[in-house]
């Protein structure tokens, strides 16, 4: 059996299928678009629109929001399979709003300023607000902007 494995490399490394990652790569372009991606953006995306429907092949009758929730929670969360130059790790959360509690997803790296993006699109009052930013900031250990990915690119780009 050694031999066999010193003869043949073989790279363990998970393809994944190539709609998923796809799927991958197009809620990449929405989190560059909205940081937070909650299901009404996935509603109001042309692509997602398209293929969503599709992902109930085995005629359970799901709607499209059930659909998200399951390929967010199954394809996009941390340590699913992703091509090699896809380097975001996806984590998903939860803003407390009036109408219970929303999920949005967004980078792990970007958690910064994507916890007051989902703040923001609840239309939380300020006091509020900040609170609830603050917890989540702390809960994925992104307190200061100096572990933001996009605050150092905006800055970049304010410094050019």
């Amino acid at each position: 059996m050694s031999q066999v494995l010193e003869a043949e490399p073989w790279d363990h490394t998970p393809k994944g299928s190539p709609y998923w990652l796809e799927f991958r790569r197009q809620a990449n372009r929405l989190c560059d678009e909205t940081i937070a991606v909650h299901y009404d953006d996935v509603r109001a995306d042309l692509w997602f629109q398209k293929e969503l429907p599709k992902l109930d092949v085995e005629g359970r009758g799901m709607d499209t929001s059930q659909q998200w929730e399951r390929a967010r929670r199954q394809h996009l969360v941390r340590g699913r399979p992703k091509a090699p130059e896809d380097s975001s790790d996806f984590v998903e959360f939860f803003v407390e709003s009036r109408g219970g509690n929303k999920w949005y997803l967004a980078r792990g790296d970007e958690m910064h300023c994507a916890a007051e993006a989902a703040a923001t699109k609840e239309n939380i009052p300020k006091a509020r607000k900040a609170q609830i930013v603050r917890r989540l900031r702390d809960k994925y250990n992104a307190l200061d902007d100096s572990s933001c990915v996009r605050c150092k690119r905006d800055l970049e780009r304010m410094s050019q």
